[in-house]
């Protein structure tokens, strides 16, 4: 694919114009994929509204329109605060957070997810996050490669290419993501466990 790409650049790019046109929308691509993602979070959260699943409700995450935090909300219930799910950052990941980014909670949290009881919302919710700079936005697990466009197999190109779809398809964009985390959502044994761990992680010394 390299070699055919190179070979057909001098068709693509057979003007001066055309060459610098590629460069200056190169530069761009960081802003563009962000603006596409924002599309595509808020005609998601739309689609929450619209067609809510029990007492999970969803907003912006962290002020950041390109983000979405669903958590569970109602009488006795911890809100945007408590334990709930996120897709954040270009990356497109999908996280178990605590929206209260409340660093002992969190650790409290790690803590109880390693029993038994937790592992289906463990394989659910992937792996303990070890970065700082998601850890500080109240990351506990993560999946770097949350992916709901399973024909998109590039590691190289999933984030761009889900960016795309976000901006360009966004109705697509909207069922394939609504579904994979409804997958979480609309599971009551997965929303009874998030429920137990913000109970216990509530009774923390700190709490």
């Amino acid at each position: 694919m390299k070699r055919e790409l190179i070979d057909r650049a001098g068709e693509v790019f057979h003007s001066m114009e055309r060459w610098t046109a590629f460069y200056q929308i190169e530069s761009q691509v960081i802003h563009i994929m962000d603006h596409w993602l924002r599309i595509g979070a808020e005609a998601l959260r739309k689609d929450f509204e619209l067609n809510p699943c029990g007492s999970w409700q969803c907003s912006a995450w962290g002020g950041e329109t390109r983000d979405t935090h669903w958590y569970l909300s109602g009488d006795g219930e911890p809100g945007e605060v408590g334990i709930g799910l996120g897709i954040g950052w270009r990356e497109f990941e999908l996280h178990l957070i605590h929206g209260g980014n409340d660093q002992e909670a969190r650790q409290r949290a790690v803590a109880i997810l390693a029993s038994a009881e937790f592992e289906p919302l463990r394989i659910l919710t992937g792996s303990p996050e070890v970065r700082a700079e998601r850890r500080k936005y109240g990351s506990i697990l993560s999946i770097r490669n949350f992916n709901p466009f399973d024909e998109v197999r590039d590691p190289a190109m999933r984030a761009r290419m889900i960016a795309w779809q976000a901006g360009q398809a966004t109705e697509r964009f909207v069922e394939r993501t609504s579904a994979r985390i409804r997958q979480i959502t609309d599971d009551l044994m997965i929303t009874r466990l998030v429920r137990e761990l913000n109970i216990r992680v509530g009774k923390g010394p700190s709490a």
